[in-house]
Order: structure tokens, then sequence, then C-alpha cells
């Protein structure tokens, strides 16, 4: 099945197998769901709070609210 879903609960996160993540008509993660954490931290050296929602915080990290404060993400291109 596949779904669209913009902020998915901890819960419904934990239930996916495969997340795709666009940001402005791009691809920015193309993998398995609990895959995000390891790639956040090995490959964008972003380190996420175990206990924060790994949605809430991905899509903090694309988000335009996070460069409008003047925070740099290896995300926001």
């Amino acid at each position: 099945m596949i779904a669209t879903i913009h902020q998915p609960s901890t819960l419904m996160f934990q239930q996916m197998d495969h997340l795709y993540v666009l940001k402005s008509g791009m691809c920015v993660y193309n993998d398995k769901a609990n895959h995000i954490i390891e790639y956040m931290k090995d490959d964008l050296g972003i380190k996420i709070d175990s206990r924060m929602n790994p949605a809430d915080f991905f899509m903090f990290e694309i988000s335009v609210h996070k460069e409008n404060l003047g925070y740099f993400s290896p995300l926001n291109y």
C-alpha cells in the first residue's frame, strides 16, 4: 500500500516499511523508514534525540522555517 502522510504520529511511523520524502519536489530520502535515524546521524551528521518522533524531526530539518531562523541543515539546499 502507498499512502501520503504529512507528519505521521510516532506509532504510525513505526509501522511504516519504506519512506520516500520530498522537499520542493526533490527526493531527500528514499529507504527503509527505520533507517532514517542512522541516515541522519551517519550520512548527514545530524543527531536526533531518541525521544523525538523521527518524522517530526526530519520534517523540521527540511523545513523552510529552520532556514528562516538561520539554522543550517545539510538537507536545506
